[in-house]
């Protein structure tokens, strides 16, 4: 059972907030944006509420420690990526995050590469903004800042 104002990751993307319960079903509100939906209560939509504040900010400085996914080929990295994401893990999702930024910055992209960065930043970010009350759109400089803070 799900407290209203509680934030949840669904599987289906993203953050959503717990905005009314009705009988034996949720209806659910995007973290950011007008998107609400009705998703069965015991149902596998709602996957975990997001972390704690101090778990968010202990997470970030982990960033830099966080090892990439390493695959002999593109077969093993796409199901390396999947079972990554399928975790709904922020470990997982910064891991996906790293391996897709280093391969591009090497030039060693294979295409389908960007789609699982960009599901692991909705999901990361987006937890991240909710947990610690900003927009999305300025998580990943939160990160930086932070990580370039911690190295000193």
């Amino acid at each position: 059972m799900w407290d209203l104002g509680t934030y949840v990751i669904g599987k289906s993307g993203g953050v959503w907030r717990v905005e009314a319960a009705d009988g034996d079903r949720y209806v659910l509100a995007r973290h950011e944006g007008d998107e609400r939906r009705s998703v069965p209560s015991d149902g596998d939509e709602i996957v975990r509420a997001v972390c704690s504040r101090e778990q968010m900010e202990e997470l970030i400085r982990r960033v830099p420690y966080i090892r990439t996914i390493q695959a002999p080929n593109d077969r093993f990295r796409r199901a390396l990526y999947d079972e990554a994401m399928t975790k709904f893990d922020g470990v997982e999702w910064i891991s996906v995050i790293k391996s897709v930024y280093i391969r591009s910055r090497d030039q060693r992209l294979a295409p389908f590469e960007r789609e699982y960065e960009q599901r692991a930043k909705a999901y990361f970010y987006g937890e991240a903004s909710a947990v610690l009350g900003f927009p999305t759109d300025r998580v990943e400089s939160y990160i930086a800042e932070t990580v370039a803070d911690d190295a000193w």
